[in-house]
């Protein structure tokens, strides 16, 4: 664990995320699919995100292009949201116009909570055409000054 008020890199933890998702996808991904990047959620409020959601996507987002991987970004939006049901993680809203608009095959997208010293992410790619979760991947990033700001906390709050 790292220190107690110091940040982490977060794209260095970023790529690992992304790295550690693409090696666990049966069959792998193709060059030549399409792959979705989408803000990673708030687990206790699915419906927002943060700075800090909103980088991660763009960091795994990067990293795929560095593997050569067609990349679309979709921001949190009408036609896009991961939402909770029922203890599960699902894709929503327009995923027939996800299929029609994009012809994507995956999206990389997660849900993070923070505790006390640190932000747990987890990371998942979920197959577009039937929700299947066909990667996880799990870590923590400490909670330092960066972390916070991104999260949107104010200095004097903690």
């Amino acid at each position: 664990m790292a220190y107690l008020g110091f940040d982490k890199d977060i794209i260095d933890t970023s790529y690992i995320a992304a790295d550690k998702l693409l090696i666990q996808i049966t069959p792998p991904i193709m060059p030549d699919d399409i792959i979705l990047t989408a803000s990673f959620v708030n687990i206790d409020n699915t419906g927002n995100s943060s700075t800090f959601g909103r980088t991660i996507a763009e960091m795994i987002g990067s990293r795929l292009t560095q593997h050569g991987f067609k990349v679309i970004e979709i921001k949190m939006s009408k036609s896009i949201i991961v939402r909770e049901a029922a203890g599960e993680f699902v894709v929503t809203r327009d995923i027939d116009r996800l299929n029609t608009e994009h012809k994507a095959n995956v999206i990389f997208t997660g849900t993070y909570y923070v505790a006390k010293h640190y932000v747990s992410v987890s990371a998942r790619v979920i197959r577009i055409a039937d929700q299947v979760i066909m990667a996880m991947y799990d870590y923590q990033i400490p909670l330092g000054a960066n972390t916070k700001t991104m999260l949107g906390f104010q200095n004097n709050s903690w």
